[in-house]
């Protein structure tokens, strides 16, 4: 039949009757405690039902109902142990509240309901924590403006929500116990609202989250994590209890741990820690829980509103700190950072997307937050390397997550992000590198070499597209190689915005010598922005088939900030190897000056040392490369609208220079008593026979078929050097024999020596060439 409004016959429904006669089973003190189970089971599910109907006196009679019962029995029975009555009391709480049908009228009825019994009997509660944290954590709210339970006035240190109240109440109770069952809840609950009380996906941390009622999610977010602050320092006093009680819910921990650490470690991680919290837990559950918090609170960073990140980035350190000054808490407390803390990270970074427009709202706080990361281990280096339990292992597998995040930070298109990837490595070096061990200066080695490699890919992969281009068509007798300069469609504006680092400086920067700035570069708009979206495509036109071989380069932007960041490495190995103070910023006349002193060669291993060189040789062998490529010169001079041909004089002139002297730097440390004339000339001798007695067998003329195969063989090395820049060995490199020897110093200066004349006498009859 067709369904008729209650309105008018609100007494004759049989909610009434129900709720009356449960009333009068629960005020009756003679009946058994199992009788009032059996009649509960029966009449909460209808309870939830009318709760949770359309006609508005229907669902708050439920809810008044369900209020008037729970307050009967929590004021005349107590619990009693391993029966949980207050969590089968409050369960129908979490199940409105959990319902779509639930609107925001009957949520408000809840927890106003929820808040009354609190504080009415809080200490009756016992097992009903749990439900009624699961109902507070399905707390939505469209205006939560206008909700009294959540309008606080905490930022001005007057009172809290009324809400938070629960919280107070149940952090304050006298049992651990009781906290122990409900303390992943309660975390989870005031998680919820540190993240806000949106149903988005985290997008909303690129908003302010205030509307124009003046709300602010920050009143939810402060009090949320005074209590999470809480919470830890209770879990911190139970850690010191000789006798610690079970929590409910630990194994939450290994679940989420698990997800969270799928694609971010490797097998070898996995050797040097622990792979979950169980393997420092005492069966309690309690550093399983802890870890919980941890690993929630870390998310919740990149997934709450902007203005709610820095208060909860400065607790998320506080309690980073705090956990490792535990009696057994060096181990959980790197184990925290490298499987809690900078996995999340890493997620955060890959939740950009290489979105400009992402960045402009996040970039402020990704920077506080790697810049607290990197300072935390630094810390954490410093007080457990050189302890006398081994922790190296573990010390070793943080740093080594930790280079990760920052090289992929580098290789970022936004220029505030690659900058401080390069800026935290130098602080890392600067400030933990004299304490580290090989093993560490070999990781940090790995991490330049990816660091450079990720900033020299772009112009690399220009310069060896265009080389292969062009060697194609002169082997199949094409007829041309046509290079065009394309411009996104308008389906991309991400490519199209004008960037902070795409102005008058930058580019002259990167791509001009000092006494080329006064080049001319666009002042309009317009060429800005043309100057940005460029994308080089290359394609070779075939006599044999119309089609077309087409390879599209890195859009200019990408070569723009790789190489602008390239430049911050090299400053950075400059300042490491020759300067005495680091942290000092060097002067425009600083690679002539006469090293003296290097104390940081003083730590680096001669293996190591020789990787770092490699570097400086290969941001060289680049430059030099682009140099070979005037077609690309010019037509990055017209897209970038300078004054002059495009080139990467600076930084072959700043990587030598940085080589050179490092290698005089180097042989005045280690070989000051023992290095002669009569030496230095008979390695000379010994490097000289070598270079003659290879090239001699290399003399041998091979067959058509043999020249054909070395040619073959050739061009796939170069094809695997333009994938893996930094394995192969520069041809300028000599590799030592081990960390005690240091001929093979004398042999790269020989050699570097050499390069720079064969280099001059070429510049010599280059000028010769142009003036005849």
């Amino acid at each position: 039949g067709v369904a008729r409004s209650t309105q008018g016959r609100r007494s004759a429904l049989h909610l009434f009757r129900l709720g009356d006669t449960m009333l009068r089973v629960v005020r009756d003190s003679r009946r058994p405690l199992l009788h009032l189970f059996r009649t509960w089971a029966v009449v909460a599910p209808h309870l939830v039902e009318a709760a949770c109907h359309k006609e508005r006196h229907v669902s708050q009679k439920a809810v008044s109902f369900l209020h008037d019962i729970l307050t009967e029995v929590l004021s005349s029975r107590s619990e009693l142990p391993h029966f949980h009555m207050g969590e089968a009391l409050f369960r129908p709480f979490q199940h409105i509240m959990q319902l779509e049908l639930c609107d925001e009228d009957v949520q408000d009825q809840v927890i106003t309901s929820i808040g009354e019994l609190v504080e009415a009997c809080a200490s009756r509660i016992q097992s009903g924590w749990r439900p009624l944290f699961g109902a507070l954590r399905t707390v939505h709210a469209s205006r939560p403006d206008a909700k009294e339970y959540l309008i606080g006035e905490y930022t001005m240190g007057k009172s809290r929500a009324p809400v938070f109240d629960v919280f107070e109440a149940f952090l304050s109770t006298d049992s651990v116990q009781v906290f122990a069952n409900a303390a992943v809840d309660c975390i989870l609950c005031l998680i919820k609202f540190v993240q806000g009380l949106g149903e988005g996906d985290g997008r909303e941390s690129c908003s302010n989250t205030q509307g124009s009622s003046g709300y602010s999610s920050l009143g939810l977010c402060l009090p949320a994590l005074d209590y999470l602050r809480q919470c830890s320092q209770l879990l911190s006093k139970i850690y010191e209890m000789p006798s610690r009680p079970m929590f409910h819910g630990a194994h939450l921990a290994g679940l989420t741990l698990h997800g969270a650490e799928t694609g971010t470690g490797t097998s070898e991680d996995s050797l040097d820690t622990p792979e979950t919290p169980g393997e420092f837990d005492d069966g309690s559950g309690l550093v399983c829980v802890w870890s919980l918090l941890l690993e929630h609170l870390a998310s919740a960073v990149s997934a709450c509103p902007r203005q709610n990140q820095p208060p909860t980035l400065s607790l998320l350190f506080y309690l980073l700190r705090a956990v490792a000054h535990l009696p057994e808490g060096p181990k959980f407390g790197m184990y925290a950072v490298t499987h809690l803390l900078l996995p999340v990270m890493t997620l955060w970074l890959q939740r950009s997307h290489s979105s400009h427009a992402y960045w402009e709202e996040a970039a402020a706080n990704f920077k506080h937050a790697i810049g607290l990361c990197s300072e935390l281990v630094v810390e954490h280096v410093h007080n457990f390397t050189q302890m006398e339990i081994g922790f190296e292992g573990m010390v070793s597998a943080m740093l080594r997550q930790l280079f990760r995040l920052l090289v992929a930070c580098i290789s970022e298109p936004a220029e505030a992000i690659s900058r401080v990837g390069c800026s935290c490595i130098r602080y890392l070096l600067v400030s933990a590198g004299p304490v580290f061990t090989d093993e560490m200066w070999k990781l940090a080695c790995s991490a330049l070499q990816d660091a450079f490699a990720a900033t020299l890919q772009p112009v690399k992969r220009c310069s060896n597209e265009l080389s292969t281009c062009t060697t194609a068509s002169r082997s199949h007798h094409l007829i041309s190689v046509e290079i065009r300069v394309a411009r996104p469609s308008m389906h991309t504006p991400a490519l199209i915005r004008i960037a902070p680092y795409c102005d008058r400086c930058a580019r002259p920067q990167v791509f001009l010598l000092e006494s080329q700035c006064v080049a001319k570069t666009p002042s309009s708009k317009e060429g800005l922005e043309h100057a940005q979206s460029c994308v080089l495509i290359i394609e070779v036109l075939s006599n044999i088939s119309a089609a077309r071989h087409t390879k599209r380069c890195p859009n200019f932007e990408a070569v723009l900030v790789r190489l602008l960041s390239h430049q911050v490495l090299l400053q950075n190995l400059l300042e490491l190897l020759l300067l005495d103070e680091p942290a000092a910023p060097p002067g425009s006349g600083s690679l002539l000056q006469v090293v003296t002193s290097a104390p940081f060669l003083r730590h680096i291993s001669m293996l190591n040392l020789s990787l770092v060189f490699d570097l400086l040789l290969d941001s060289y062998r680049a430059a030099r490369d682009f140099d070979t490529r005037p077609g690309l010169k010019y037509l990055l001079m017209k897209v970038s609208g300078m004054g002059a041909p495009a080139n990467l004089y600076r930084q072959a002139a700043m990587s030598l220079g940085v080589y050179g002297q490092a290698l005089l730097a180097a042989l005045q440390l280690l070989a000051r008593d023992d290095l002669s004339a009569e030496q230095v000339k008979r390695i000379v001798a010994e490097l000289e026979q070598e270079d003659n007695e290879s090239s001699d067998s290399s003399l041998a003329s091979p067959s058509d078929e043999d020249h054909q195969q070395q040619q073959q063989q050739q061009q796939e090395e170069e094809d695997e050097e333009d994938e893996q820049p930094h394995r192969r060995a520069p041809s300028l490199g000599v590799q030592p024999a081990n960390n005690a020897d240091w001929c093979w110093l004398v042999k790269r200066l020989h050699r570097l020596c050499l390069e720079l004349c064969q280099t001059y006498i070429q510049m010599h009859l280059d000028l010769e060439g142009a003036a005849d």
